[in-house]
């Protein structure tokens, strides 16, 4: 690991100018999440943001990403965190900055690193339901990329990562909570490590070639869809043009037809609502215990959507 050296304080997070400069020309921790979920390593959390972005951001064409609050309570927990870690473990860890050797633009702002260097802990303030996870043991799928990309900026290749070992800690700042740190052999992150590093250096590629991560064939198809739906738009509002004429001119008769269209009337009953009917019925009569209305839903389908939108 090549270290790059901040003026930072007491944070894994300096929030200079020059760090930001260096987090843009690299792959990220924060990045790695969002590249393992591209590439089906992990399912996104909720908050994520897509790969596009993520390409056009490293690209300098998206704007740049607002501190929330979510984010602001990490920055000003991390250091207290830092604190309560060291007195309940004993374990003495700095901040520390560095470039994977192999490969310089996957980097890391590690919240902390034992002397020994054997030992990577990572810090999180995180909602109550994460936390609750932390203190039964459990870490959130979402959170293990970044523990792995740490891994291969630290230690390089996952076959080097016998007898390390990651802590990852969840600090709750306004209780000064923190739960007992999980233990995380890296080798338990081995695999996912070795994907991970193929899909950054593949994203990697699309940025210092400008191609989004997409692929041509991929942007060829999407002109195309572009071109077709504002034809297809200009031709839906010729067409409701027309329909409204001819009911226009169909007036009071019930059917007519010519030129290959026809027009006619036709009446049915309108549409039962079931589920208000559903939930009347269960005011007045008692269902029997047991009674579970999941049981009849049909199986589910899945469907895919393309419409114009996104970066």
């Amino acid at each position: 690991m090549r270290v790059v050296n901040f003026n930072g304080g007491d944070s894994g997070s300096p929030n200079t100018p020059e760090w930001h400069a260096w987090r843009q020309a690299g792959i990220g921790g924060s990045d790695a999440g969002v590249i393992a979920a591209d590439a089906g390593l992990i399912k996104p959390a909720p908050w994520m943001k897509g790969l596009q972005y993520l390409f056009l951001k490293k690209i300098g064409k998206a704007p740049p990403e607002e501190v929330n609050p979510a984010m602001r309570r990490g920055q000003m927990g991390e250091a207290p965190a830092r604190r309560a870690y060291e007195r309940e473990t004993g374990n003495i860890i700095s901040p520390l900055f560095g470039e994977m050797d192999e490969f310089p633009f996957v980097r890391a702002s590690l919240d902390g690193i034992n002397f020994e260097g054997d030992l990577i802990t990572e810090i999180k303030c995180p909602s109550d339901r994460v936390h609750a996870l932390a203190k039964m043991g459990t870490v959130v799928d979402y959170y293990k990329p970044q523990l792995a990309h740490q891994g291969l900026v630290v230690w390089g290749h996952p076959d080097n990562w016998r007898d390390k070992m990651f802590h990852y800690v969840s600090y709750i700042p306004e209780k000064d909570e923190l739960a007992k740190p999980v233990e995380i052999p890296a080798q338990d992150l081995g695999k996912l490590a070795e994907k991970l590093l193929k899909a950054e250096i593949q994203f990697w590629k699309s940025v210092a070639e400008a191609i989004p991560p997409c692929g041509s064939e991929w942007l060829a198809a999407a002109a195309e869809f572009i071109r077709c739906d504002g034809t297809l738009d200009s031709a839906k509002a010729a067409r409701e043009t027309a329909r409204k004429r001819m009911v226009e001119l169909l007036g009071e008769k019930d059917r007519m037809e010519g030129g290959g269209v026809m027009a006619y009337r036709s009446t049915s009953d309108g549409r039962i609502d079931y589920k208000a009917a559903f939930e009347d019925l269960t005011k007045q009569v008692q269902l029997p215990d047991g009674f579970d209305i999941e049981s009849f839903r049909a199986k589910g389908s899945e469907s895919v959507y393309v419409k114009q939108g996104g970066n």
